[in-house]
């Protein structure tokens, strides 16, 4: 984990919205070009970027710049509206996880590339080291995401041996 001193921790309030497909459209020229999913969900998608880059602005105005050109690691929590169809038992519980619905990837894609766009970030390549998670909150609750971001710490040793080896005797 990287040092709590160089981390930047803030919420953005909203709507999270996954990244829709992409659509690869050749051209006469031969050329390609990348479209986004049609749709609500690209006006949705569009607001939530906003909402997430607007918010990694007003960090890198805190931290006096963005990140350095670098290995990063980040830690997201989307709290996602809870649908009225959960029961009052569920609802006074506070929170559920939310498996099912928007996937946690293209959660996380939606909202690196805005991290980026926010000025915040050099680029998404460099995240290294990713921590996620996604959960259902009942209304009034506010909906969004905590974010942690920074520096990666250098790897002890090699984290992935302890999987190399259950899957060697797996």
């Amino acid at each position: 984990m990287a040092d709590a001193s160089d981390m930047v921790r803030f919420r953005v309030i909203g709507d999270p919205m996954s990244q829709g497909s992409k659509t690869g459209v050749l051209g006469r020229d031969g050329s390609v070009r990348v479209l986004e999913s049609k749709g609500i969900g690209r006006e949705r998608h569009r607001a939530w970027r906003a909402e997430v880059a607007w918010e990694a602005s007003r960090q890198v105005g805190h931290r006096g710049g963005c990140f350095p050109d670098g290995p990063l690691e980040c830690t997201v929590w989307f709290r996602l509206p809870m649908p009225a169809s959960r029961s009052k038992r569920d609802r006074l519980r506070g929170w559920l996880w939310a498996y099912r619905g928007l996937d946690i990837d293209k959660l996380q894609r939606s909202t690196f590339d805005a991290l980026k766009d926010g000025g915040l970030i050099v680029d998404d390549s460099r995240i290294v080291y990713v921590g996620a998670g996604k959960v259902e909150v009942p209304a009034p609750e506010w909906t969004g995401a905590m974010i942690s971001i920074g520096a990666a710490a250098d790897p002890v040793g090699q984290p992935w041996a302890e999987l190399e080896t259950v899957a060697a005797h797996g």
